[in-house]
């Protein structure tokens, strides 16, 4: 799991893209009108086409906020907020640590953006 190696390797916060395959997911579409995810759960092989986001701590828990394009065996694609995901074949991922805490600010009236420092 991604945040497990977070955690493991004492990343305080970054950026992450990533290829592959899965045989799960789950995406999600921010209704903004709602404030609150919709999400689907999907059980087919696909491959990954493209993985961006970031990482940051919520509270001291990190957190992998990932965004992604997939594309089945039709060749059709979809996209969204990614909650979960099974690798199958594999999963090639780059991480560029900040090497500085980033965090995300906890509110209640919005979404939990990142607080990042002015330097």
């Amino acid at each position: 799991m991604l945040t497990d190696f977070m955690t493991s390797k004492g990343i305080k916060g970054g950026s992450v893209t990533g290829i592959g395959a899965l045989s799960s997911y789950s995406l999600g579409y921010y209704k903004v009108s709602e404030k609150e995810y919709l999400r689907k759960d999907y059980d087919e092989e696909v491959e990954l086409l493209s993985c961006v986001g970031n990482l940051a701590y919520k509270g001291g828990i990190p957190i992998a906020h990932l965004h992604v394009v997939i594309s089945n065996m039709k060749m059709e694609t979809r996209g969204g907020h990614l909650f979960e995901g099974v690798i199958s074949a594999t999963g090639e991922f780059s991480i560029f640590d900040s090497k500085i805490e980033v965090i995300r600010l906890d509110r209640a009236d919005a979404l939990p953006l990142l607080d990042l420092p002015n330097r």
